[in-house]
């Protein structure tokens, strides 16, 4: 049996490297990493990481980046999955959308919610969520090029796994802070290769002792 993992998230799910605003091979970027740990024969890491990915809030700059927009899109085509994870808020904390923890959140949890009533609708099984909250803001993002943060931004994004892991025990999510293994290299936003590494450890344990844990009991 190949079991089917989703990875739907932004630009650190894409892969952007904070050095020079190019893209990690695959053989770097946490998902590539996290399919060479799991392995080919039992497993199917999907990467589904756009840079700019909201969780629900729209951007007039580019329609896609609403990530509960395109989220039926992304399920349709990848259906059945057995495991969806979600990586998304930061983007959530630009100057023009709410930039509060709480909302973002919400954003969360309402893809959650969509993604069960796909399933239903569809007569799909559904998948197990795993709910990663974002890695942490640099203390230089004021002075980055990113120019829609601010030390505000970063303030309620470390807020934000408190809030994600109430979201995960209601929704009945899977959860993990990445923040805990991981930061932004020297653009104050995007992983370095190294965190890359530590996230794909992270969730390689998680995810091999939940599929594990159900092949036991079955």
């Amino acid at each position: 049996m190949i079991r089917s993992i989703l990875c739907f998230g932004d630009s650190n799910t894409y892969g952007v490297n904070p050095e020079d605003n190019s893209r990690f091979p695959l053989s770097i970027r946490w998902t590539g990493r996290l399919q060479s740990l799991l392995g080919h024969e039992g497993y199917q890491v999907i990467e589904e990481g756009y840079c700019g990915r909201t969780t629900c809030f729209s951007d007039d700059s580019d329609e896609m980046r609403s990530g509960i927009k395109v989220l039926n899109m992304v399920l349709k085509t990848h259906c059945p999955t057995d495991m969806v994870v979600i990586m998304l808020g930061t983007n959530d904390f630009k100057a023009q959308f709410s930039m509060k923890a709480k909302v973002s959140a919400f954003g969360v949890k309402k893809i959650v919610e969509k993604a069960k009533k796909f399933c239903l609708s569809e007569g799909v099984k559904e998948p197990v969520f795993l709910i990663v909250s974002p890695i942490e803001m640099g203390d230089g993002i004021d002075d980055s090029r990113f120019w829609e943060y601010s030390t505000e931004s970063k303030r309620e994004i470390e807020k934000l796994p408190a809030i994600l892991k109430g979201v995960a025990d209601e929704v009945g999510a899977l959860f993990f802070d990445a923040a805990t293994v991981a930061g932004p290299g020297s653009d104050q936003l995007h992983m370095t290769a190294e965190s890359h590494e530590r996230l794909a450890s992270a969730l390689y344990e998680i995810i091999k002792e939940y599929f594990e844990s159900r092949e036991v009991r079955n």
